[in-house]
């Protein structure tokens, strides 16, 4: 079962600016066609979009979608995933639709799987996308919607927009409902815990937005969905969460760390200079992205400033613990995009070192003065302008009482 989409916006639309779309295609204006001389049609297929999967193609696409509103009379995008692979890109699609100028997107084809999930989280909507003759039973599909958040909700805007704290209480209830469909609940402490701990993430994700206002925002989305049962097995319950922001990247922002942290960070970068050559897969600015991400690292810095940076280890953690390993392609999965850095997290978890805070080195032995592995981290040929954190896991019944069992 297929269906349609179509998008109708203005004939008079013309360029605009956009941080997305003149991050994706560089010197935007110099491929702008005017509506009136634009000829033919370019089809993009849609195929494989994922960001946890397939990061740089998923990024390739969403430019080829950029360059075909530059010059193309008419775009067929079609959503040739039979099943939703990651919410991320759907998402980003969300934050590039109101700077699209043409009104040439119409015709594509969607899968019923992935409509239902794209109508669930409200993404359709924002999308434009048309609602057709037909609706779809989204029972089996336990969406978080699609939503922004800044530090508290502006009171002179029209809009309502939740602060980051409202947000991440809406979403540690949402994950605690999940859990109850297959049987099990957070404790009162374990909701508490993914509460602030996804507070956290949100909060740095508005910092990185608008790093000297601190006015920026953050976006999320998720949902879970039941899986079809095989060979008598018990169904499992896939689940899939985003939270993305625009702005600077995280190497960008931690350009204004303290000297302290600056130190620790470029000396473990001249540690690994003489592999830049040998493993072209990264550069100084991907190391500065992961060493960002270990325990008490930021920006932020003076003798009365909080520790900082654990936010992002507790969710590599707390949804690991949940997900159970990566294996067989089950498991939790999730992929960090800043800037022009991409980072695979999988089965890799976080250790403590000698001063008792938790590193994620990305290679065997789990060491940062040792090269992390190219197959995790690497260079991006595109630039994403800002973080997108995407992560796929399961509820499995068998496997969380097992869980409950040995604690």
């Amino acid at each position: 079962a297929r269906r349609k989409h179509r998008k109708q916006l203005s004939p008079e639309s013309e360029l605009s600016n956009s941080v997305i779309l003149d991050a994706l295609v560089g010197n935007r204006s110099s491929k702008w066609v005017p509506m009136k001389d634009r000829r033919g049609t370019t089809e993009i297929g849609l195929t494989n979009f994922s960001f946890i999967d397939a990061p740089e193609s998923t990024l390739d696409r969403l430019r080829d979608l950029v360059l075909a509103d530059c010059g193309a009379k008419e775009t067929k995008l079609n959503f040739t995933d039979i099943y939703c692979r990651d919410i991320g890109p759907y998402m980003v699609l969300c934050l590039m639709e109101p700077d699209l100028a043409s009104n040439n997107i119409s015709g594509g084809t969607v899968w019923a799987p992935v409509r239902k999930v794209l109508e669930a989280t409200e993404i359709s909507k924002k999308l434009k996308m048309s609602q057709g003759d037909k609706s779809y039973d989204t029972s089996d599909v336990w969406p978080i919607k699609i939503e922004n958040c800044r530090y508290t909700p502006s009171p002179d805007r029209t809009d309502i927009v939740a602060s980051h704290a409202e947000l991440a209480d809406k979403f540690a209830s949402h994950v605690n409902a999940w859990l109850e469909v297959v049987g099990f609940m957070l404790t009162e402490d374990g909701e508490g815990k993914l509460m602030r701990l996804v507070a956290e993430v949100l909060e740095n994700a508005i910092i990185h937005s608008k790093p000297n206002t601190q006015d920026g925002e953050a976006w999320l989305a998720g949902y879970m969905a039941s899986m079809v049962a095989e060979n008598g097995n018990e169904a499992r319950y896939i689940c899939h969460l985003t939270i993305l922001n625009l702005g600077n990247s995280i190497f960008e922002s931690m350009q204004t760390c303290s000297a302290s942290v600056r130190n620790e960070i470029e000396g473990l970068i001249e540690s690994h200079s003489r592999f830049f050559r040998i493993r072209k897969k990264w550069s100084k600015t991907a190391l500065w992205t992961l060493y960002a991400l270990q325990d008490g690292v930021t920006r932020l810095g003076g003798p009365d400033m909080p520790a900082g940076g654990k936010g992002l280890m507790d969710m590599v953690e707390f949804f690991q613990d949940l997900g159970g390993a990566a294996k067989d392609g089950l498991g939790t999965r999730m992929v960090l995009i800043s800037g022009d850095t991409c980072i695979q997290i999988d089965d890799q978890r976080p250790e403590y070192d000698s001063r008792f805070k938790r590193r994620l080195a990305l290679n065997e032995s789990n060491d940062l003065h040792k090269v992390p592995d190219g197959n995790y981290i690497w260079t991006m040929k595109r630039n994403f302008p800002g973080t997108i954190l995407s992560m796929r896991f399961y509820l499995d019944p068998k496997y969380l009482a097992e869980l409950v069992g040995d604690n």
